[in-house]
């Protein structure tokens, strides 16, 4: 077997923690190698660990477009959003803010490190009800009012030892994308058809779709 894929998971729930643990650490790729409960410890966490992998809780403090946008200045790592809040316009805000995947809380299963490997791998995972909303939103290119405010912000939340570098953070966002796929790669949204436990939405959701190339 090679090296274990390094996960830091951040939230500010325990239980979710705990949960997100079981289930990545169930699968022998992986490894959780630190824990963090708002966005200030998990810069700490991720200079301190090497992490591979970030599991982003959006609504924790100082955690969601403002964490996954510091995260981006730092060494690279893949920054996948796990969150109960799903509305397109939150979606979309963190897609442009970096984030590889974007998966619902609603159930957390076995099928969730794959989802994750895909996006080390370099698809961009969308397996919530509205994926189909927030692409519309995300290829529409407009930036809400929460997303300018989170710029300065982050620029504020700098990984540990890491100087602000030219130009601010959203210059430079590692993997960002500016329409359903930026950096080159598919956007895969993981419908129920293609899900059977790990963090899917409602039974609204649409069955699996590509945008890209």
């Amino acid at each position: 077997m090679g090296q274990l894929i390094r996960v830091v998971v951040a939230d500010d729930d325990e239980m979710i923690r705990e949960v997100l643990r079981a289930v990545m650490e169930s699968d022998p790729r992986f490894a959780v190698v630190g824990e963090a409960v708002d966005g200030v410890e998990l810069l700490e966490v991720v200079a301190r660990t090497d992490a591979d992998v970030v599991l982003l809780d959006v609504r924790m403090p100082s955690g969601g477009a403002t964490a996954a946008r510091a995260l981006q200045q730092g060494p690279p790592v893949v920054v996948v959003a796990v969150s109960a809040e799903t509305s397109p316009d939150t979606v979309a805000s963190l897609l442009r803010a970096g984030v590889r995947g974007y998966l619902s809380k609603g159930r957390l299963g076995p099928q969730l490190p794959e989802l994750v490997a895909r996006c080390l791998a370099g698809e961009v995972i969308l397996a919530v009800p509205t994926a189909a909303h927030a692409v519309r939103k995300l290829a529409g290119g407009r930036e809400s009012r929460a997303e300018a405010a989170a710029v300065p912000v982050a620029r504020e939340l700098r990984p540990v030892g890491k100087p602000e570098p030219d130009g601010g953070a959203a210059a430079r966002t590692r993997g960002h994308v500016d329409g359903p796929a930026g950096d080159g790669g598919a956007v895969t949204h993981a419908g129920e058809a293609e899900m059977s436990g790990p963090v899917v939405g409602e039974a609204d959701v649409e069955p699996p779709a590509v945008v890209g190339d």
